[in-house]
């Protein structure tokens, strides 16, 4: 793979894992807008607790998609050579 080729792989990934990052926070976004203005288990607010995704899902995404800083500079340097 030529270092442009590795560019364009890393922009690519980049792409899918925001593509998958904003249907994520869609769904957050709807899960806690369903229990508004009543909130969650009579609670305002603790609806966002208990979305269905996690601070955890997000950031496996980021492995999922390879984009990592050492992954990408991985990615670089095998490029490189």
């Amino acid at each position: 793979m030529t270092p442009e080729q590795a560019a364009a792989f890393v922009v690519a990934q980049a792409a899918c894992a925001n593509a998958e990052i904003a249907a994520m926070q869609q769904s957050n976004d709807a899960f806690v807008a369903s229990f508004e203005p009543r909130g969650y288990n009579g609670i305002p607010g603790l609806a966002a607790n208990h979305a269905p995704y996690t601070a955890n899902d997000f950031r496996a995404v980021i492995d999922k998609y390879c984009i990592g800083h050492n992954a990408v500079l991985q990615c670089f340097e095998d490029a490189a050579r």
